[in-house]
């Protein structure tokens, strides 16, 4: 932490002041002294973190150097051996390649439908129809008016 204790009861007495002399114009003394004594605790607590902060922002690395000096012997020893293995594959890869390829697979599944006795949906085609005269136009609109 940054300064010392002094620093929280200065501002603790700050606030306190600040606090009494708003609180006295409209309360009782009495009222406005226990609102000073609370505004204190805040702002002794308030410098309270102000100083860890500002004590943590000014030296970033006072706690990674403690762990390094205690860890100094691992981290020298640390990542000097490699092992770069892969496991053997090569038998799966040849099963791979000799599987059947996906067009007698394909075959396959076009026999099995033609015993289960699938059809695929055949659905009329769009096809225009040809335009309305001028007449029925009409007559369409004016049933559709009249409902």
């Amino acid at each position: 932490m940054r300064g010392s204790i002094r620093w929280n009861f200065g501002l603790g007495v700050l606030g306190f002041f600040i606090t009494f002399l708003a609180s006295l114009s409209s309360n009782l003394l009495m009222t406005s002294v226990v609102r000073g004594a609370i505004a204190f605790v805040i702002w002794f607590g308030l410098a309270f973190v102000i100083r860890w902060v500002a004590g943590e922002l000014t030296q970033p690395n006072r706690h990674a150097n403690g762990e390094q000096a205690r860890f100094e012997g691992i981290e020298s020893e640390r990542g000097s051996n490699v092992d770069i293995t892969t496991p053997d594959e090569t038998e799966s890869l040849h099963n791979l390649l000799k599987e059947t390829p996906v067009s007698d697979e394909a075959s396959k599944t076009e026999e099995k439908d033609r015993q289960t006795g699938f059809e695929p949906l055949a659905p009329p085609k769009l096809v225009s129809k040809t335009p309305l005269k001028d007449e029925q136009l009409a007559e369409a609109v004016r049933y559709m008016k009249d409902k």
